[in-house]
């Protein structure tokens, strides 16, 4: 594909994260990285069609849905997020997805901790969609590294071979202060933290989907956390067994497409948080992963980024 990558320690990057209350940092990180670029990284192709104090709204670029990305950042700790189908201010939108009534407290966290902190970011986004991690419970030197659980959030369009499904717009976020982030979690049902404007069939109303993955060992559990899956590195390969991470619509059980450039290790937390690995087989031969911590409070998970 691949991503353009985005760090808190390139030459010229916003701020770190912090957790106090109307920072603007994750909006100063987002606009830097999707729409204004900075340094020497150009923008990903986004705009920021509206504004107010502490708020702002991303609206996806060439290529894509068109949906729009609202955030709100004077809680602490985090942003409130929602997105929309259409908006024509920063507080008027149709079609919100997850709606108030799904979903009062829709979060992507910046920090454990209501202070001034700064905490590592990275974003990977292209025109179409962005993934965000967040160093929630780290400090600033630690970087990529983790020893905790670190909540992720995803924003933007799946990647389907249906190219008539123009409503597979996923957003992939977190509840209550972070104590529940659902990047990293398999389910065989619907999440309360993975939404889309429309189903399949394309019928007006927010719907919750799931996400799972194609190890046949997945089960209901974390990706990437798996006590009963194969030892790391493979026996076979040498490397890491990976799979695609595929959202479904729950009634029908029909597939929206898969996260892009996301993938599931087929292993119990393989290598560290921050590692870069080579694939050694099928279409991730010689692609570069980056293994990163996504999951919820009561549990780690761990995902590999395709990076350049």
């Amino acid at each position: 594909m691949p991503y353009t990558i985005y760090r808190w320690d390139d030459p010229g990057a916003p701020a770190p994260l912090n957790g106090q209350s109307n920072a603007n940092t994750l909006i100063n990180v987002l606009d830097a990285c999707l729409v204004t670029g900075y340094g020497n990284k150009a923008p990903a192709g986004w705009s920021k069609p509206f504004t107010a104090a502490n708020q702002a709204v991303f609206r996806q670029g060439a290529g894509s849905n068109g949906c729009y990305l609202h955030l709100d950042s004077s809680p602490l700790w985090q942003d409130k997020v929602r997105g929309y189908e259409s908006m024509t201010a920063i507080d008027a939108g149709t079609n919100p997805f997850p709606t108030v009534a799904q979903r009062s407290d829709f979060i992507a966290a910046r920090s454990s901790s209501s202070d001034a902190s700064g905490h590592a970011w990275l974003v990977a986004a292209d025109a179409r969609r962005f993934f965000l991690w967040m160093n929630y419970h780290g400090s600033l030197a630690q970087g990529l590294a983790s020893i905790m659980y670190q909540p992720a959030f995803f924003f933007g369009d799946l990647e389907s071979p249906n190219s008539a499904d123009v409503f597979n717009t996923l957003i992939s976020g977190g509840i209550s202060n972070a104590t529940n982030t659902y990047l990293g979690y398999a389910s065989h049902g619907a999440t309360n933290a993975d939404y889309m404007p429309r189903n399949f069939a394309g019928a007006v109303g927010s719907v919750a989907v799931m996400k799972t993955t194609h190890l046949p060992f997945q089960g209901t559990s974390y990706i990437g956390a798996m006590a009963n899956a194969p030892a790391y590195p493979d026996p076979v390969t040498g490397g890491l067994l990976l799979s695609p991470i595929e959202v479904f619509d729950v009634s029908g059980v029909i597939s929206r497409g898969v996260l892009p450039g996301i993938w599931a290790p087929g292993h119990n937390l393989p290598g560290n948080s921050g590692d870069v690995l080579t694939g050694v087989n099928g279409p991730l031969a010689g692609k570069r992963l980056m293994l990163l911590d996504v999951a919820a409070a009561s549990s780690r998970a761990r995902i590999a980024l395709e990076i350049p």
